[in-house]
């Protein structure tokens, strides 16, 4: 993920949670974020 994407998102008060090697690991893990958290 280019750190000016990151930067941009952390810059409106949010946490980047950068999570696995492709977008369907990612997209696994923010699931399951969901389910265990509530996000």
């Amino acid at each position: 993920t280019p750190e000016i994407k990151v930067e941009g998102v952390r810059s409106r008060g949010a946490t980047v949670v950068l999570h696995g090697d492709s977008f369907p690991e990612a997209l696994a893990y923010s699931l399951k974020l969901v389910d265990e958290h509530g996000f």
